[in-house]
C-alpha cells in the first residue's frame, strides 16, 4: 500500500491513552493497521485484493465500550480497480472487521446490493430495459444504514438512490418520503422491506455545502432557497414521526459528556453547566411541525428541479426553532473553524431567515431559536469528541463559549 494512505487527511492522532478500557485504540483505528487487517484476512471468503487506500471516514466511540469506525478501501481486484467500504469495531473483547455488504444488522444489503436482484426491482419500479446497475456504496454507518448508488453503464441516465436503514425503519421512511412529495424531497420510487430498503431519484449532485459562502448575492440566494424550503416542510400537514423536544437534545447532550471528559476535561466543567442551563429552559408553548431533524446545509441538494432536502431518516416533529437552530449553528460552526469568514456567516443567516420568513405562516420564536442554536453548538462539541476528530479538537472551547453566547443572549430575547 502506498506510504501516504497511512496518514490520509483527517487521521486522528489519539493520544494512546486516550480511554483506559480500550488500551489499543489509537492503533486498531489507523488506517495502516486497518489496511493490513483487511489485507490478512478479507472478509468476503474471494482471494485478497491489493489493497492501494485506506482513508477514515467516519467513527463512533463510546468511552470505555466500544469504537467502531468506517474506511473507503481502494484496492485492485480480479475485475481491476475499485473501491468500498469496510468497517472495524474495537472493544474489550478485541478487534473485529467486516465489509459493509455483510454487517448483521444491515441483512437487507445481500439483496439491495446484488446486481441481479435489484435489476429486477428497478426494472419492475422504474421500466426500462437496463442489463445491470452499477452498485456504489456512497456512504456507511455500521449497524445503522447505507446508501447505494445504482447507475446505468453509460451513465447517460440520472442515477437512482436506494437507502438501507436497520430494523424496519425503511417501512417509517417509505411512508414520510410519499407524504412530503417531491417538491420537498428527492421523488420516490419504491420500498423493498425484505431488503429493509428504500429507493429514490437522485437529489441533483449539488449540495448546498459546496456553495462557497461569501458576501454575493449567489450565495445569499442560495441559503434563503435552503430556509424557504424548511418552512415548506413546516408548514406541512406532518406524517407521524417521533417527538423530539429540547429535552431530548438535553439526553443526547449527556450521553456526548463522558467523550468530553476525557478529550478535554476544563472544557467538559463548562459543558455541564450549559447542560443544566438547557435543562432549565425546556418548558415552550410551541407547537410541534413536521420537522427534518438534522437539518443542515448538506442536507440540502439543488438541481433543475430546485432545492430538496435528503436523509429524512431524522425526520421527527419538533419546534420549528429545531431545525432552524440546527442550521444556523452548522454556520456559526464553519466560521469557528475558519472555513467561512465572520462576516459571509453572518450575511448567510439572514439570508436563511429571511428566506424561511417569505414562506412561514409566523417567524421563528427568536428564544427557543437561540436555545436550540445552544444546544447544537453543544452537540457540534460533543460529536467532534465522539467521531474522534482530533484535528477540531482545538476549537471545542470556542464552539463551548459559541453556546454561551447563545444561552445568555436568549435571557434577553423578545418574542
Amino acid at each position: 500500500m502506498p506510504s501516504s494512505a497511512a496518514a490520509p487527511a483527517g487521521h486522528p492522532l489519539l493520544a494512546p491513552d486516550l480511554d483506559a478500557a480500550l488500551p489499543g485504540l489509537a492503533v486498531a483505528i489507523d488506517p495502516a493497521a486497518v489496511a493490513e487487517l483487511f489485507r490478512l484476512r478479507w472478509p468476503d471468503g474471494e482471494s485478497t485484493p491489493v489493497i492501494r487506500t485506506c482513508t477514515l471516514e467516519h467513527a463512533l466511540w463510546r468511552p470505555g465500550v466500544d469504537c467502531v469506525a468506517t474506511y473507503r478501501l481502494g484496492f485492485t481486484g480480479r475485475d481491476g480497480e475499485a473501491s468500498t467500504l469496510g468497517a472495524v469495531a474495537i472493544s474489550r473483547g478485541g478487534v473485529r472487521h467486516w465489509l459493509y455488504s455483510t454487517d448483521p444488522a444491515l441483512p437487507g444489503l445481500a439483496g439491495a446490493a446484488d446486481p441481479h436482484a435489484i435489476r429486477a426491482w428497478l426494472t419492475a419500479h422504474v421500466g426500462g430495459d437496463v442489463e445491470r446497475y452499477t452498485i456504489t456504496p456512497v456512504r456507511y454507518r455500521a449497524g445503522t444504514r447505507c446508501v447505494l448508488r445504482y447507475q446505468t453503464p453509460d451513465g447517460d441516465s440520472p442515477p437512482l438512490y436506494g437507502k438501507v436503514v436497520a430494523g424496519n425503519g425503511c417501512t417509517d421512511l417509505a411512508a414520510i418520503l410519499a407524504a412530503l412529495g417531491g417538491n420537498l424531497v428527492a421523488p420516490y420510487v419504491g420500498v423493498a422491506p425484505e431488503w429493509q430498503l428504500v429507493v429514490q431519484h437522485d437529489a441533483g449532485d449539488e449540495s448546498l455545502k459546496a456553495v462557497p459562502l461569501d458576501l454575493s448575492g449567489t450565495a445569499a440566494a442560495a441559503v434563503a432557497a435552503a430556509g424557504d424550503l424548511l418552512a415548506q416542510l413546516h408548514a406541512r400537514p406532518a406524517p407521524h414521526g417521533p417527538v423530539r423536544s429540547l429535552a431530548d437534545d438535553v439526553d443526547e447532550l449527556r450521553q456526548l459528556e463522558s467523550a468530553l471528559q476525557l478529550v478535554n476535561p476544563s472544557a467538559a466543567k463548562q459543558y455541564a453547566t450549559g447542560i443544566a442551563q438547557l435543562e432549565d429552559r425546556n418548558v415552550s408553548g410551541e407547537a410541534m411541525v413536521a420537522s427534518h431533524g438534522a437539518y443542515r446545509a448538506d442536507q440540502v441538494h439543488r438541481s433543475e428541479r430546485g432545492s430538496v432536502m435528503i436523509d429524512l431518516d431524522s425526520y421527527c416533529l419538533a419546534e420549528p426553532a429545531r431545525d432552524a437552530a440546527n442550521f444556523l449553528a452548522y454556520l456559526h460552526w464553519r466560521a469557528i473553524r475558519g472555513s467561512a469568514s465572520p462576516a459571509s456567516v453572518a450575511h448567510a443567516r439572514g439570508a436563511f431567515i429571511e428566506g424561511y420568513g417569505e414562506v412561514a405562516k409566523r417567524a421563528l420564536d427568536a428564544e427557543r431559536l437561540r436555545l436550540f442554536e445552544a444546544a447544537a453548538l453543544l452537540k457540534i462539541a460533543g460529536r467532534r469528541c465522539r467521531s474522534l476528530s482530533h484535528h477540531e479538537w482545538q476549537h471545542l472551547p470556542a464552539l463551548i463559549d459559541s453556546a454561551f453566547d447563545m444561552l445568555h443572549a436568549a435571557r434577553g430575547s423578545t418574542r
